[in-house]
């Protein structure tokens, strides 16, 4: 049963007029509510976004955004839907809170100038910044469902129903640091997340051919080594302990590589783009994830230059620039300069507070 069951009068048509775009975007007013408490209690806890909205995710009642006759209902959607992008830090409030304000209003406006699209600030129901923030979550799911109908991965995805949230539990990397890298990277798959593949990206954990080579599966020639008995990526999606041995395999490695690249910034305080934080293994060892460890010596010597002060990105040296264009080479799509800075920033800040060893009794 979806959240949406008992409270779909959170999220239905309102008769009820809502408060003006900017009121309270902190989300004080109706804080008692039990019911809105209880959803955001829910997502604070990790509920996954369709737990939360069943199949009302992405129906909006009316446009949503500054000068907009905002519903809560919608603007919670949004807003968790621009916290999962990386453009809004939803936690720092305890949550969604429902109500529109500033911060609300720069987080979709850098949604929309990252992804190209018009930059007016607000979504429409049927309009192109919420069909945008729909392809993005979907998109981990487009293979298993593909999978589902042409009868391939039959085996991973009838086992969906029976597969552990957590299928290593001597796993040496936390489990919440497991958990927040498939809540942003495979949330909403089939099989917990394991059987998702999306554009190259493989797991839960969105493998790519480069890190299943870190891992040791795949040789420098591009054949699978056997390793933990897979032999495909069919084999990799339908196995998920692999999948875990695997993930903690090249993430030993990206530690590696973390020392080697950026030493001595864990425990560095940077004014954020969104917030100040304290840079730490977990946050470091995320972003590498995300980007490349490699990706953290332009990022570090952005922070030099302006002084550990991130503004909006908008202070990007002709050798920042460089450095990330050439790290880049070859990839279909680029991103911009300042996207990949704050792409790096915001696992750097998302994951900071998460633990990222697990401990051992005894150790």
């Amino acid at each position: 049963m979806s959240l949406t069951d008992p409270f779909a009068h959170l999220f239905g048509p309102s008769p009820v007029p809502e408060p003006e775009a900017g009121t309270d975007p902190f989300g004080r007013i109706g804080a008692g509510n039990p019911d809105w408490e209880t959803v955001r209690g829910r997502w604070m806890g990790g509920a996954s976004l369709n737990d939360i909205f069943g199949d009302t995710l992405f129906r909006l009642n009316r446009p949503v955004g500054t000068g907009r006759a905002n519903q809560r209902g919608d603007v919670f959607k949004l807003q968790a839907l621009l916290h999962r992008e990386g453009m809004l830090d939803a936690e720092s409030t305890g949550g969604p809170t429902g109500y529109w304000g500033n911060r609300d209003d720069a987080a979709m406006r850098d949604y929309q100038k990252d992804g190209g699209l018009t930059v007016d600030g607000w979504a429409a129901p049927d309009g192109p910044t919420l069909a945008a923030l729909r392809r993005g979550y979907e998109a981990p799911v487009q293979y298993a469902q593909a999978a589902t109908r042409s009868g391939v991965m039959s085996d991973a995805m009838s086992a969906s129903s029976a597969a552990p949230d957590d299928a290593w539990a001597d796993s040496p990397i936390h489990a919440d640091f497991r958990k927040e890298i498939h809540r942003k990277e495979s949330e909403g798959a089939g099989n917990s997340g394991y059987a998702a593949s999306n554009n190259g990206a493989y797991g839960r954990y969105q493998m790519r051919v480069p890190a299943l080579k870190d891992a040791g599966l795949i040789d420098r020639d591009g054949n699978w080594t056997g390793k933990y008995g897979l032999n495909s990526f069919e084999d990799f999606l339908r196995q998920p302990e692999a999948q875990e041995r695997a993930f903690a395999d090249f993430m030993a490695r990206t530690e590696g590589y973390v020392r080697q690249i950026a030493p001595g910034y864990e425990g560095s305080r940077i004014e954020g783009a969104r917030a100040p934080f304290e840079v730490t293994e977990s946050g470091l060892v995320a972003a590498a994830h995300r980007q490349g460890a490699a990706m953290l010596v332009p990022y570090f010597e952005f922070q030099q230059d302006n002084n550990w002060k991130s503004g909006n990105f908008e202070k990007i040296s002709d050798s920042v620039a460089a450095q990330i264009a050439k790290l880049q080479d070859g990839v279909a799509n680029p991103q911009s300069a300042d996207k990949v800075l704050r792409s790096i920033e915001t696992r750097l800040r998302e994951f900071s507070g998460i633990p990222y060893r697990r401990m051992v009794p005894g150790s």
